[in-house]
């Protein structure tokens, strides 16, 4: 299983096409995808929660808090058949006061950037099966 939590970037023009690119990414397995905090606006479309740590009780399995200070690389990510919960945060905001040492990773970036989280996991997901 494959679920992905999210934070929602604040800008709603992007929150909307984010959604979206998310949608399309369920094509690598993704069996659940969550948001935070809830967009009433997306309540038919997308599970959310409050806040990060009410996503985080939701769902069990490895996990993968992708930030740019991240201590693992991409060759550290879990196998392929146990479960797997990646966890992105947003332009303004990460979610490291969450997560574990050993639960962090990173993409090794020529130069570091602040990824939207569909950047990133676009790159974690093709990485993770072999691409």
């Amino acid at each position: 299983m494959i679920a992905v939590i999210s934070r929602w970037e604040p800008d709603p023009q992007i929150a909307a096409v984010e959604l979206r690119f998310w949608k399309q990414l369920k094509a690598f397995g993704i069996s659940r995808l969550i948001f935070v905090p809830v967009k009433s606006e997306y309540s038919q479309e997308a599970e959310q929660y409050d806040n990060m740590v009410d996503a985080l009780n939701a769902v069990k399995g490895n996990r993968v808090f992708l930030e740019s200070t991240g201590q693992k690389g991409m060759a550290d990510l879990p196998p392929r058949d146990e479960d797997v919960v990646f966890i992105f945060g947003c332009s303004p905001r990460n979610n490291l006061q969450h997560a574990l040492p050993e639960e962090t990773y990173r993409i090794n970036e020529p130069v570091v950037t602040d990824m939207y989280p569909t950047c990133a996991g676009s790159i974690a997901l093709a990485y993770w099966y072999g691409q």
